[in-house]
């Protein structure tokens, strides 16, 4: 029997990042297991979850964060996904939540930049759920 390909532990790797979202109680918690995650599904890099809150504040914004924000923005502008000039960098659009965006070593192929979007598309049920805390995304974006 042959050993999963990376796809196929990416995948996995993907679906237990999001089960470990759906049981956060806080914006903030989901944000870091995106930072801390996520890069390793991505071949390393960084990685980063934006969230958009009531008030305007960009939850998951900060000094670390900041290089991987204006193609977020453009995502959650644009509501689809936006890739970096050089193919290393993506952000994809997480409806009605925010963005994530992803700066890997080097170029995203297209199924990886597919698997991410799913990804982000699934993540959305995670964060708007009922019970998360204090800073949930406002539903009337997007």
């Amino acid at each position: 029997m042959n050993p999963p390909s990376d796809d196929a532990h990416r995948l996995i790797g993907l679906e237990s990042l999001l089960r470990r979202m759906h049981r956060c109680r806080t914006p903030q918690e989901a944000v870091e297991l995106v930072r801390r995650f996520l890069p390793d599904l991505a071949r390393g890099g960084d990685s980063a979850l934006f969230i958009l809150a009531e008030d305007e504040a960009v939850i998951g914004l900060d000094v670390r964060t900041r290089p991987l924000w204006p193609l977020a923005a453009e995502a959650i502008s644009e509501q689809r996904t936006v890739r970096g000039p050089d193919g290393t960098a993506v952000a994809m659009w997480v409806p009605n939540c925010g963005a994530i965006s992803v700066k890997a070593p080097t170029r995203l192929v297209l199924d990886e930049v597919r698997m991410l979007e799913l990804f982000a598309e699934h993540a959305a049920s995670a964060l708007r759920r009922p019970g998360m805390r204090s800073g949930a995304p406002a539903s009337g974006l997007g």
